[in-house]
């Protein structure tokens, strides 16, 4: 991915400014396309591992993904920086480049993540499940496999649950493993059926649905239960 060493040059200036090394900081990137693919627990997923590993964090997006940006950084008790509407393409790929992990939507920061080489956890809805990502080896990507997946996000309920019933611990899981080593194909962390969630009375959970849309020599599947945690 194509930036300049003056990119690089604005935005760890920016980072020196609030104390943060190269390396050692986390990106969020809480902004998505469509405000039914907001997820309002990234800060809650992150507040732990950042506390655990002493990093700060960096939140990206466009000016538009500011309020869903607050809204996840409000549950953060570690340092953080909101960069959203302030950097431009390239920069933000600077700061991935950077960066020690990042987690978020997916989206284009999480393209940009893979291109560049930055591990990253995704959390992949089924609206366009299996169609745009994983397909990188730093990618990570959370998912509760339900049966209504594949809608085009034009989903039938008053939200879409693939999305809010993620559990913000199994995002927690899916950092610590991406942390810790990347491996030869991209991850999919499942989040399994003893997980609560609010869907449960309107929508089976469905590992079928896992396999239907996927390449499965193409990705390695982690079941995620609550004993994991």
């Amino acid at each position: 991915f194509w930036y300049s060493d003056d990119d690089v040059s604005a935005v760890m200036s920016v980072l020196e400014q609030a104390h943060y090394q190269k390396d050692r900081y986390v990106v969020l990137i809480a902004g998505a396309q469509f405000d039914v693919r907001f997820y309002k627990q990234y800060g809650k997923a992150l507040n732990s591992f950042c506390l655990r590993h002493k990093y700060p964090v960096v939140a990206i997006g466009a000016e538009a993904d500011q309020e869903i940006t607050e809204v996840n950084l409000k549950d953060l008790s570690c340092p953080y920086i909101n960069l959203c509407g302030k950097t431009s393409l390239p920069q933000t790929a600077a700061l991935l480049a950077n960066a020690k992990i990042a987690l978020g939507a997916e989206t284009a920061g999480a393209h940009i993540a893979a291109a560049v080489k930055t591990p990253h956890v995704i959390l992949l809805g089924g609206g366009h499940f299996g169609r745009f990502m994983p397909y990188s080896a730093y990618t990570s990507a959370v998912s509760l496999p339900l049966q209504c997946f594949a809608c085009n996000w034009r989903c039938q309920f008053d939200q879409c649950y693939c999305v809010t019933d993620i559990a913000h611990e199994a995002l927690t899981l899916a950092l610590e493993e991406t942390h810790q080593e990347i491996l030869d194909l991209p991850r999919l962390f499942v989040q399994g059926r003893d997980y609560r969630r609010d869907s449960e009375p309107l929508v089976t959970w469905s590992m079928e649905e896992t396999y239907k849309h996927l390449n499965l020599d193409m990705v390695r599947l982690i079941p995620l239960n609550n004993k994991n945690q």
